[in-house]
């Protein structure tokens, strides 16, 4: 297996496999699976060294052991490994490619995370894994539309880093959650306004009717009296309080009671006293 690095063409690294079609596809998919294993194993940290322990439960201080040996690819996740099949004619080759997918799905098939009709592909721990002949290597080049990436949804020839760029992301899926989530909330604010809307226009309906229909109480006709007329006596009186009479209110009718009175006892005395004359 060779290691290529061509960070000036966009891909800092990459795994590199030709096969001559000498030996049975099974062992060419023992290779995959040995980079997989190799891509999983973890050591300590040579900045943070770790335990024993942290070793074998790859906890803090450890790294994986491809990052200490080989830059980082720029890429999300694992190095790719690209195939380039040779030996055999083009029906054989692509039968050879089939097989190897097959045999190795394992190590490359994202696993699907569904959340209703929606989701995205989780590679973690997959092998980016682009395949293609040599010929069509030679015809159109490393950056034609020459590789194919076993993954799902994926069979087109397609360019190097076109076909090593993962689709139905898990960021891409969390974008479309956050605008769907967004207009959930806003559909829900849009119906709660329209809902207090409509509260507050029945609210106004009801204070509207409540003011038509209330009587219109006018003010007490007595001067410098500022009580409606239907104000009652609220204290204690000696007498009794005359009747409403739709003028004044019932203090003032109190009062014009009490002076009543006292002019029917100065009455009385006049009488009186002229009698006696």
């Amino acid at each position: 297996m060779r290691v290529l690095r061509a960070k000036e063409a966009g891909l800092p690294l990459l795994m590199l496999e030709i096969d001559m079609n000498s030996e049975p596809v099974q062992r060419v998919a023992d290779k995959l699976a040995a980079c997989a294993a190799c891509y999983r194993r973890r050591v300590n940290d040579p900045a943070t060294p770790g335990t024993w322990t942290s070793r074998r439960t790859g906890e803090e201080g450890t790294v994986p052991y491809w990052e200490t040996l080989y830059p980082e690819t720029g890429l999300p996740g694992w190095p790719p490994l690209a195939f380039v099949f040779t030996g055999a004619g083009p029906r054989a080759l692509a039968n050879r490619m089939q097989d190897l997918a097959e045999l190795a799905q394992e190590h490359w098939a994202a696993q699907e995370r569904r959340y209703g009709n929606d989701g995205y592909l989780d590679f973690t721990g997959k092998v980016p894994l682009v395949l293609t002949t040599l010929d069509r290597l030679q015809q159109y080049g490393p950056h034609g539309f020459t590789w194919r990436r076993v993954a799902q949804e994926r069979g087109e020839f397609e360019p190097l880093l076109t076909a090593l760029t993962d689709t139905r992301t898990e960021a891409a899926y969390q974008q479309r959650e956050g605008k769907r989530r967004a207009a959930e909330q806003a559909r829900r604010e849009a119906e709660r306004a329209a809902q207090q809307a409509e509260q507050d226009q029945r609210l106004q309906w009801d204070a509207e009717e409540d003011e038509e229909e209330a009587p219109v109480v006018p003010q007490c006709a007595t001067p410098d009296c500022e009580r409606l007329v239907d104000a009652p006596v609220d204290w204690y009186t000696e007498i009794p309080v005359p009747p409403e009479d739709g003028i004044s209110c019932g203090p003032c009718r109190l009062n014009q009671a009490y002076r009543n009175r006292g002019l029917r006892g100065a009455l009385r005395r006049m009488r009186k006293a002229s009698g006696d004359l």
